[in-house]
């Protein structure tokens, strides 16, 4: 399963991204006066790359998003390294954070994975369509927003209400009253995601028939309208719909 391999590149994560902080210092012998050597610099630097190509492949891996992953891995090697002669006690707190998050994402997509084995299919209404504070959009084509939906389960539970994160191509937002097919979590029935979806660039978005191109730019008109899509945005959405 897809979680068990995540894990396991997250636990090799945090083993590069701690150790050689922990190594240096205690193979050199070094504290807060003793001037950096090249060995000791080696060290830091071979650690820095082996983190950073794990980490490469657990971005490949996961279906998450791993933006806060990438920064962690860009900045933590070097806080441990320049800690660990200070303080051992910032190294831990580093180590901390690593393992965190490393847990946190193995456990999201473990979530995941237990949700395509077990899930129970169903039909989610669009009630609301969240707008970010600040707009986000992938690649020119992608949009993000968030959904309250209305659940109703075929297995005779109550109608809910449930948030679903996902991303957009311009012009195939939902809109309130929608219905989208969704795979509910038995045991967190909050947890709720698109039953069909497909993956670009790491992104997902509901398999929906496209409405004709008329339809489409009159949405990415009203977008546009209401303030969603900047000018350079609109732009470029209406010239990828029209193949120009």
């Amino acid at each position: 399963m897809k979680w068990r391999t995540v894990a396991v590149l997250s636990a090799l994560w945090c083993v590069f991204a701690i150790a050689p902080a922990v190594v240096a210092t205690r193979l050199f012998e070094i504290s807060i006066d003793t001037s950096i050597g090249g060995p000791m610099v080696g060290v830091w630097m071979v650690g820095y790359l082996l983190q950073f190509a794990v980490f490469f492949v657990i971005g490949r891996k996961s279906p998450h998003d791993v933006m806060l992953g990438w920064f962690l891995a860009s900045i933590m090697p070097f806080a441990a390294d320049w800690s660990a002669p200070a303080s051992w006690w910032a190294l831990v707190i580093c180590a901390a954070i690593v393992l965190g998050y490393a847990t946190w994402l193995s456990w999201s997509v473990y979530r995941d994975d237990r949700l395509s084995r077990d899930g129970v299919q169903a039909r989610g209404i669009v009630v609301e369509v969240k707008r970010p504070m600040f707009n986000v959009v992938i690649n020119n084509a992608y949009i993000r927003r968030t959904l309250r939906l209305r659940i109703e389960r075929p297995d005779g539970a109550a109608p809910y209400e449930a948030i679903l994160k996902g991303t957009f191509i311009f012009g195939e937002v939902p809109e309130p009253g929608a219905s989208l097919s969704v795979l509910v979590d038995p045991r967190r029935p909050q947890h709720v995601e698109f039953a069909h979806t497909r993956t670009t660039s790491e992104t997902t978005r509901p398999r929906m028939l496209a409405p004709d191109i008329t339809e489409q730019l009159q949405k990415l008109t009203a977008m546009h309208r209401n303030g969603d899509l900047t000018d350079a945005d609109f732009a470029a959405a209406k010239r990828r719909l029209l193949g120009t």
